[in-house]
C-alpha cells in the first residue's frame, strides 16, 4: 500500500512539473510579443516625427511669404515721371544692365517724342561688335489706349499672338519684322497707357536668352519704374 502512495505521489509531481514548465514558456512569449510590438510603435513613432517637424515649420514659411509681400513697392495709381518725361528716366542703363546681366548703353530713337506723350528709345550692349543687331527697343504711347494696343496686332508674323498674365492690365506677345530683323515684341497695356518692347529674337537667342521672357522682364520692370514713387528718377 505504501508503494502504490508513492507512486501515485511520483506520478503526481511528475504531472504539475510538466502544466508548469508549458506555462513558463508562454510567458517568455509574450513579454516578446509585447516588446516587438513597442519596436513596432517606436519605429511609427519615428517616422511620424518628420510630419511633427513640417508642421511646426509651416509658419515659418508663411512669415517669409509675408516678408516678400511687405517689401514689394507700393505702386500708384498714375505715373509718377515728371510731364515731358524721357524713357532713359523710366528705364536706366544700370536697370537694363541688371535684367540682361550686360554693360548696357543708349541710343536715341528717332521716333522719340517726350512732349508729345511718347517717349522711346533703344539699349544695345556696350563696346559689343553685334550692337546693331542686339538692340532693344521700348516705345511708349501716353494715350495710346485699346486702340493702339489693337492696331499693333495687325504687324505680327502671321496674324499670331499670344495673351500674357500678370503685366498691365492686359498684354500679349508676338513677332514682328523690321528692316529685317524678326524682333520679339511684347505690347501691354496699362489704363489708356499703351507701349511695348522689342528685342531682337535671334541676336538673344545667340547670346543664350529666351527673347520672350527677356522682353517680359523689361516690360514688367518698366511698368514698376513708372508706377513706383519710392523710385528715384533718372537724371536726363
Amino acid at each position: 500500500m505504501s508503494l502504490l502512495v508513492i507512486i501515485a505521489l511520483l506520478a503526481f509531481i511528475l504531472t504539475g512539473c510538466g502544466t508548469g514548465s508549458t506555462q513558463t514558456q508562454t510567458e517568455i512569449k509574450s513579454p516578446q510579443t509585447t516588446e516587438s510590438q513597442a519596436t513596432k510603435d517606436s519605429t511609427v513613432k519615428d517616422t511620424e516625427a518628420p510630419d511633427t517637424t513640417i508642421a511646426s515649420e509651416e509658419p515659418v514659411e508663411s512669415t517669409e511669404a509675408s516678408s516678400q509681400t511687405s517689401t514689394a513697392p507700393a505702386l500708384s495709381d498714375t505715373i509718377v515721371l515728371p510731364a515731358g518725361w524721357k524713357i532713359q528716366q523710366a528705364m536706366s542703363l544700370e536697370e537694363m544692365g541688371k535684367i540682361t546681366g550686360k554693360v548696357m548703353d543708349f541710343y536715341f530713337y528717332s521716333l522719340d517724342k517726350p512732349a508729345e506723350g511718347k517717349p522711346g528709345g533703344g539699349y544695345y550692349i556696350k563696346d559689343d561688335p553685334k550692337s546693331a543687331e542686339n538692340q532693344i527697343v521700348i516705345k511708349v504711347e501716353a494715350e495710346g489706349g485699346q486702340a493702339r494696343y489693337d492696331s499693333v496686332k495687325g504687324f505680327a508674323v502671321d496674324g499670331k499672338t499670344e495673351d500674357i498674365a500678370g503685366i498691365g492690365d492686359k498684354a500679349y506677345l508676338c513677332q514682328m519684322g523690321d528692316a529685317g530683323i524678326t524682333n520679339t515684341v511684347i505690347a501691354v497695356l496699362k489704363g489708356n497707357m499703351f507701349f511695348r518692347v522689342e528685342v531682337p529674337t535671334q541676336a538673344w537667342k545667340d547670346l543664350s536668352f529666351v527673347p520672350e521672357q527677356l522682353a517680359s522682364d523689361i516690360a514688367y520692370q518698366l511698368l514698376e519704374n513708372l508706377y513706383n514713387p519710392a523710385r528715384q528718377i533718372p537724371a536726363e
